[in-house]
């Protein structure tokens, strides 16, 4: 049974993937106050409450203080949580997971001393454990966490300023930091950002600065072992005075980009990536000037951020502009051309400086948050978009405990022919196999369908041989080549020893792996995900859950009445093709996965505790309703709901979101 077929439509799938739509959003705007004089802004979960909050350096009072989320985004409670000796100017902060226990953590460069204090939360808040001090070089300006050797931990670069230079502090996986190697520049450095910019799975560096004239500096990781090792400066031209930058998929083609903000003549460069060009460690980047209003940003207060605002799957950019008290936006035109219109400008009173994109409200949209040098304060900007914001969920993947057949037959790993060609001849393993040795599971997720805005893989796995011990997992595309995207050991995931015998697994975000890899648009763009298992363990689960965006057209919308016990449940959904009239089938059960064979494909449902086909109607709607047991159920039942709809030919398909309930008794 061919068991993970998303949507047997290449044409909704090329619809998806092709459609253009420029969109935009606006922000409503608070100054909550912080303590005097901030330098720089970083965000994240620091008391463990849910919430986003802010951190902000304070060098006059050589202070690191803290904005508190009190929920919602729109009440805060401002205080000092460090304080560091005379001196120490401490310049910007990280919020990263260091230790592995599950809390966010505190990195601060010390400007004055050329250190970097690492702060790991213990206990109850504002509880830390007491700082660590690693030396750095002199002139230590910014730092950001990246997985410079894949081990999973966040390690730390830093950008010095005397001499230039970037220092790479390792991470031993339990948050004890080592200077391990400094790489010199041939730049004065402004700023530091880390992303994969040639797709091989390891986090490369970019700096912005200036020698004559002014360059984005890239150094692609080479990193084999513990040791950290970059191919040569890279050096590409942009305007002057670029004081912040960022890295993101600008044009949806699977490879990352890179953004500047440049303050000499108010203007944004965008280079985009070109993947022909990669070849190793050597990338070329093509620059596009964008022009703000004159004057709108002077000096090295400025900073650049990407990241989808608009919800319709495409990376916007923000960008601070001091001297105007402003926030300005370019929105992403799509249809992958990494081309944008704007500037669209939001006042923020008091000279907004640093930037950083995060929910603060919990709405599951992004806002911005800036520290402003005029008026002490904080500028908070809650996105406004007010639709769904890339609601539709589809899941697909096997899970039967080992088992020999599922609930509707037997299971094939089903690979791609292209990766099946791959491997040859050579003995490989389905689902169902019984144990065995140095045999691959090869399998293929396809049919995904464009605008992929999240992606999470879950697997539950079990180690069949003794020489399972360095068995791998691989994800990719281009199998036909031989080449696989990112690759790990199995034991590195599922964090114990992985030998005969062992029971483990792991939940992976596509768009976020470790060491900084981000497969989301390319999956959206091949419309597959190729996964190759090396070669004695066994899958239980394999779990590919897609969030899709909720404005790109063609998505069915699932509706659900209330569980109550006793009465009747209805499910309606509507969206469905409807030209000629087809049909809509409600799948409800524990969970959604693998299911039947219907003409035209297959249904994602796992072990379905019902499945009903009712015909579309002319509005391409569809309800189903069913009466609840009025006798009790365990405390608490999880009921899981989706919808699939078709045309009379089969030849079109359309998902629904993907509907969880709980019932309790």
């Amino acid at each position: 049974m061919h068991s993970s077929i998303l949507s047997s439509a290449a044409a909704l799938t090329a619809a998806l993937s092709t459609v253009s739509l420029a969109a935009q959003t606006s922000f409503t705007v608070s100054t909550p106050p912080t303590c005097p004089g901030p330098n720089s802004i970083a965000a994240g979960d620091l008391d463990g409450d849910g919430d986003t909050d802010l951190a902000s350096t304070h060098p006059s009072l050589n202070q690191l203080c803290v904005n508190r989320n009190l929920g919602g985004g729109a009440a805060w409670a401002n205080g000092t949580l460090f304080s560091y000796p005379a001196g120490s100017f401490p310049n910007e902060s990280v919020i990263a997971q260091l230790d592995g226990s599950g809390r966010r953590d505190l990195a601060v460069v010390l400007n004055g001393t050329a250190q970097v204090s690492i702060h790991l939360a213990s206990g109850a808040w504002p509880g830390f454990a007491a700082p660590q001090i690693v030396p750095v070089g002199a002139g230590a300006f910014e730092a950001v966490a990246f997985d410079y050797d894949a081990d999973g931990a966040m390690d730390l670069a830093v950008v010095c300023q005397s001499p230039a230079a970037i220092h790479v502090l390792r991470n031993n996986g339990a948050g004890v930091f080592a200077n391990v190697g400094s790489f010199p520049l041939s730049i004065a450095p402004h700023t530091i950002a880390a992303g994969d910019l040639n797709a091989d799975g390891l986090a490369d560096l970019v700096t912005t600065g200036s020698f004559g004239t002014a360059f984005v500096d890239v150094l692609v990781n080479t990193t084999a072992g513990f040791a950290p090792s970059f191919a040569p400066e890279q050096l590409f031209g942009v305007d002057y005075r670029p004081f912040g930058v960022c890295i993101g998929d600008l044009d949806q083609d699977g490879y990352n980009d890179v953004a500047t903000a440049n303050a000499a003549f108010s203007t944004v460069d965008v280079l985009l990536n070109d993947p022909a060009a990669i070849v190793g460690t050597t990338i070329n980047l093509t620059a596009t000037n964008y022009p703000l209003p004159t004057g709108a940003i002077a000096g090295p207060a400025t900073e650049i951020d990407c990241a989808d605002l608009d919800c319709d799957g495409d990376a916007d950019l923000a960008v601070s502009c001091n001297s105007a008290s402003q926030v300005a936006f370019f929105w992403n035109n799509g249809g992958g051309t990494g081309t944008f219109s704007g500037p669209a400008l939001t006042p923020v009173p008091g000279n907004p400086g640093d930037l950083v994109i995060a929910d603060l409200d919990g709405s599951g949209q992004l806002d911005i948050a800036t520290n402003n040098f005029v008026g002490n304060s904080h500028g908070v900007l809650l996105n406004n978009w007010n639709s769904g914001c890339c609601e539709h969920r589809f899941i697909g993947g096997i899970g039967d405990g080992f088992g020999t057949t599922s609930p509707t037959g037997p299971e094939d790993s089903c690979p791609a022919p292209d990766l099946l060609a791959w491997f040859g001849t050579a003995p490989r393993r389905e689902f169902d196999d019984r144990p065995g040795c140095r045999r691959p599971l090869l399998h293929t997720f396809r049919g995904i369908p464009g605008r992929v805005k999240s992606a999470r893989l879950t697997m539950r796995l079990r180690a069949d041989c003794r020489s399972s011990i360095d068995d791998t997992i691989s994800l990719g595309f281009d199998s036909a080549n031989g080449q696989m995207v990112w690759t790990r050991d199995i034991s590195s995931l599922t964090g114990s020893p992985w030998t005969a015998g062992s029971f483990g697994g792991f939940s992976l975000d596509l768009g976020a792996l470790p060491g900084g890899a981000s497969l989301l648009s390319k999956i959206a763009n091949e419309g597959r995900l190729d996964i190759v298992i090396r070669d004695d363990t066994a899958v239980d689960a394999m779990i590919l859950e897609l969030e899709t965006c909720a404005r790109s057209p063609g998505g069915m919308s699932l509706g659900v009445s209330p569980l109550v016990m006793g009465s009747s449940v209805t499910w309606s959904a509507s969206g469905a093709p409807n030209t000629p009239p087809g049909g809509i089938a409600f799948l409800v059960g524990p969970a959604v996965g693998p299911g039947p064979v219907i003409p035209g494909g297959q249904l994602c449902i796992q072990a379905p505790d019902i499945l009903a086909v009712v015909p579309t109607s002319l509005a391409g709607t569809g309800s189903f309703s069913l009466t609840l047991p009025p006798f009790p159920l365990p405390p608490c039942i999880s009921l899981s709901a989706q919808a699939i709809g078709w045309d009379g030919t089969a030849s079109v398909w359309e998902h629904s979101n993907t509907v969880t309930q709980n019932l309790f008794d």
